[in-house]
């Protein structure tokens, strides 16, 4: 493995280039029958000190039958005569079957900014009531403090729309993989967290299991992977009139990208278009004759002129899996 030369200067966490979209259309009562309270979040190495937490609903060997292809709106994004990495080839998943509503939306109620404006990641059910993201979406990488404010889970949000308001599950506790101390620029070896929610939407929406593979794996399926997550730039209303909600309440997915390299300090770097708000959105792999979760969408360096990647990165879900089965 070789330290990639990137041409783009590292940014801080707190900028925009690490994947945390900023949504100024959403009020504040959508955020209701939540409840206001604070979460509590600790970080891996506090974490020891607590009970071996129970992750019985996780089952690796859990069967998969082949899931049927994401029913996504169609359109025409990339132009004729454009390289795949000058375009975008994001289109909207609005599949509610499983595994596919595994998948959803986390917001966090800012208290520093205007009512109203919320920013917001993506997120994936991994057992009844425990999801998987990156460290960044529940820790502020310029304070190393953990938020305070409201989160929830938005399980298989489409065009703004939920199964029914009673399935937006509060993000009460959960353990991130760093706090950005030792190093807030992006992207972070570390950047996972497991997060357990209020109520098992698991049971309803479904689980998608976590696999590490190697890069071996990667290399010899450079096109394998899909990456869903709610970019805060997606769906463009020009593109996709019939999703009305607007930016950032529908989950973009773009198939058929792979993870092209790895860091030595452990970071993947990968093709897959996204853009902010996206961050902890599943990379997703289909081996064994089901669909599992092998990355966790982290960050990103736009190209300044068209906007989309190409240099993108995410965490290896090895670390996160790593703690799940450490002896007890």
């Amino acid at each position: 493995m070789k330290k990639l030369s990137l041409p783009l200067k590292k940014l801080p966490l707190s900028l925009c280039c690490f994947a945390l979209g900023l949504i100024a259309v959403l009020s504040l009562t959508s955020l209701l029958p939540v409840q206001a309270q604070s979460p509590v979040f600790v970080s891996a190495q506090e974490a020891e000190m607590w009970p071996t937490l129970s992750f019985a609903e996780f089952d690796p060997e859990q069967p998969f039958t082949e899931p049927a292809e994401p029913r996504i709106e169609r359109a025409i994004v990339c132009q004729p005569g454009q390289l795949p990495s000058e375009c975008d080839d994001r289109t909207p998943m609005t599949d509610r079957r499983q595994p596919w509503s595994a998948i959803g939306r986390i917001a966090v109620q800012t208290s520093g900014l205007s009512p109203g404006y919320i920013h917001h990641c993506s997120g994936t059910l991994i057992a009844a009531d425990w999801i998987l993201t990156n460290a960044h979406c529940i820790v502020n990488p310029a304070t190393h403090q953990p938020y305070s404010e409201t989160l929830v889970f938005e399980p298989n949000l489409i065009n703004g729309v939920l199964r029914s308001s009673r399935d937006r599950a509060r993000l009460t506790y959960g353990i991130y993989g760093t706090d950005f101390s030792d190093d807030d620029v992006a992207p972070h070896p570390q950047d996972w967290a497991l997060v357990k929610l209020d109520r098992p939407l698991g049971s309803q929406y479904g689980t998608i299991p976590m696999r590490a593979l190697s890069m071996d794996f990667f290399r010899t399926s450079p096109n394998s992977l899909a990456l869903v997550g709610y970019s805060g730039d997606f769906p463009a209303p020009n593109l996709f009139p019939n999703l009305r909600a607007g930016i950032g309440k529908t989950p973009a997915i773009h198939s058929g990208c792979g993870v092209t390299d790895k860091s030595t300090d452990g970071v993947l770097i990968h093709n897959c278009d996204m853009r902010p708000g996206a961050s902890g959105g599943p990379i997703l792999a289909w081996t064994g004759g089901r669909i599992q979760v092998v990355a966790i969408n982290s960050a990103e360096f736009a190209n300044q002129q068209t906007g989309i990647g190409p240099y993108n990165y995410a965490t290896d879900v090895s670390l996160p899996l790593g703690y799940m089965q450490r002896p007890g």
